[in-house]
């Protein structure tokens, strides 16, 4: 507790951030702009959309009035948010690469600086300038409440979410900023990651109502006995849908600044995260889910598919992360090995991928089993874990045999995601095509098709009656061929890292701090 206060209060990171930009003239300028913007906004709508109390109706001055409000009010959160969407992530996208481009990170690394204190001092700094400016903002905002339609806790949703998204985005651009070594490098991976969520999420928001009509629909009463519509229930305590989005953005922001810390000084020699992170994020994300899904009502399967597919992810990200560890890279107890001879032929990420592939059979049983309504086929479950269990012992199998043929860790990691393109998502997609085409072929398809626990989710949302009583049962083949080749890549590629293992030298070899 005490090191976390040092890192915000004692922090000199944000201490000079501060004074840079608070005492710069681009903070002054781009205030002024902002604010210019937001008022010629406003005072056009209020000069053309006022309405003329002398010549409409009563009623119509009324509806008119309110449009005015609302329009006014869409206008400033629609800057707000492009000041949002593009200022704060190219800030934070430049501050680590500026300092490598400079030649002045390595100075830095030799402080008593922390990782955590540069972290947080850049993120807190950008977070700073991003509240000033949605401060500036209310009084222009307030001016909605004089026409009417809109109340006041929509612009405190408004500020909220605007907020967390700042954080989300300037999380992901020092993500993003501690990898690569060049600004403009950094800010077009920035620029391009942002587009792509931004369309993601008005996909994801689009079938949010669908996702969730059945929590949504229960409403319920908070503490105080008052009616709350449209609420989400977490433990029976009814939750506003913004309030969980806002949640769920502040937890990926701190996803993304422990992946920063990590990779901040040794971008090509961390991991991403250590078995115990990323087994408190898989904990975290079961029980969320099985929270979610015990406490609402759901009117249709795609709640369950949604969690699924999501915590399979998740594997998906175990087999990147830990699949292609080496021993000379990303051990975390050579320091043990290096003193007992005896640990040197363990390697701790198989039985922790073993672990891995047990919670995923025991979270595929326990979700429909502990949902208030389960609407998913047990046939389906059953294709559904085995197909996905499969492929996660393939590409656990595939990554470790190809690192252990692999100079650097860059290439295998560039063949690894190549392979998962194609098994989960190149091959599927096309046999799905296919399979549209030629419906003759609708056997061998739709075992190709299922190759990849996405396409097969997808198809289980339209076609659940398609997985009960077919006989060989569907995705069988699948199945057995992931298995085959991932027991034939085992034999391979830890007969490749055993004969490696032979000849390293743990008192030279091995990394000395």
């Amino acid at each position: 507790m005490k090191a976390f206060v040092q890192n915000i209060f004692d922090n000199p990171i944000l201490i000079r951030e501060l004074r840079r930009r608070m005492r710069g003239r681009g903070l002054m300028y781009s205030i002024i702009t902002y604010i210019i913007a937001m008022a010629i906004s406003t005072s056009l709508i209020i000069l053309i959309k006022t309405p003329n109390i002398g010549i409409e109706s009563s009623v119509e001055v009324l509806t008119s009035m309110r449009q005015t409000g609302e329009l006014i009010y869409y206008w400033i959160t629609g800057i707000q948010f492009l000041l949002v969407l593009v200022l704060a992530p190219a800030i934070t996208a430049g501050l680590t690469t500026m300092e490598k481009e400079r030649k002045t990170f390595d100075f830095l690394r030799v402080t008593t600086i922390t990782r955590w204190m540069y972290i947080l001092g850049c993120f807190l700094s950008t977070t700073f300038y991003v509240i000033l400016a949605l401060v500036c903002a209310l009084p222009l905002l307030s001016l909605s409440f004089l026409y009417g339609g809109v109340a006041l806790m929509d612009v405190i949703r408004t500020f909220f979410l605007l907020l967390t998204c700042s954080c989300l985005l300037s999380a992901i651009g020092l993500f993003v900023s501690s990898i690569f070594d060049r600004t403009r490098t950094a800010q077009g991976v920035v620029i391009f990651l942002i587009f792509t969520l931004f369309f993601a999420t008005l996909f994801l928001y689009s079938q949010f109502q669908l996702l969730f009509a059945g929590a949504l629909a229960q409403g319920g009463e908070d503490g105080e006995g008052a009616m709350v519509a449209n609420a989400i229930y977490i433990l029976d305590y009814p939750v506003a849908p913004w309030v969980m989005i806002c949640l769920s953005m502040m937890a990926l922001a701190g996803l993304f600044l422990l992946l920063a810390a990590r990779k901040l000084f040794e971008p090509e020699e961390s991991r991403a995260l250590n078995h115990w992170q990323f087994a408190v994020i898989y904990g975290v994300a079961v029980g969320g889910a099985l929270l979610i899904l015990s406490t609402n009502t759901f009117t249709n399967e795609l709640a369950e598919i949604f969690f699924l597919t999501g915590i399979y992810t998740l594997l998906v990200m175990a087999v990147l992360t830990f699949a292609m560890g080496r021993m000379e890279v990303g051990d975390e107890i050579w320091h043990l090995k290096r003193l007992i001879p005896a640990l040197r032929p363990f390697d701790q990420t198989i039985p922790f991928l073993l672990i891995l592939g047990v919670a995923w059979w025991m979270t595929v049983e326990a979700i429909p089993k502990y949902a208030m309504v389960s609407h998913l086929e047990p046939a389906f479950l059953q294709t559904f874990l085995s197909v996905s269990l499969a492929s996660f012992f393939f590409l656990c199998v595939a990554a470790r045999a190809i690192t252990a043929f692999s100079r650097t860790r860059r290439v295998a990691g560039f063949a690894i995601f190549s392979v998962i393109s194609m098994m989960l998502f190149i091959i599927p997609v096309f046999a799905t095509a296919c399979w549209i085409a030629l419906p003759g072929y609708s056997f061998i398809l739709g075992e190709v098709v299922s190759l990849s626990p996405f396409i097969l989710a997808i198809d289980g949302t339209f076609n659940m009656s398609r997985y009960e009583g077919s006989e060989p049962p569907f995705g069988s083949l699948a199945t057995g061929m992931y298995i085959g080749l991932g027991i034939i890549l085992a034999i391979i590629g830890e007969t490749r890292r055993y004969r490696r293992w032979r000849g390293y030298d743990y008192h030279f070899d091995m990394p000395t701090g």
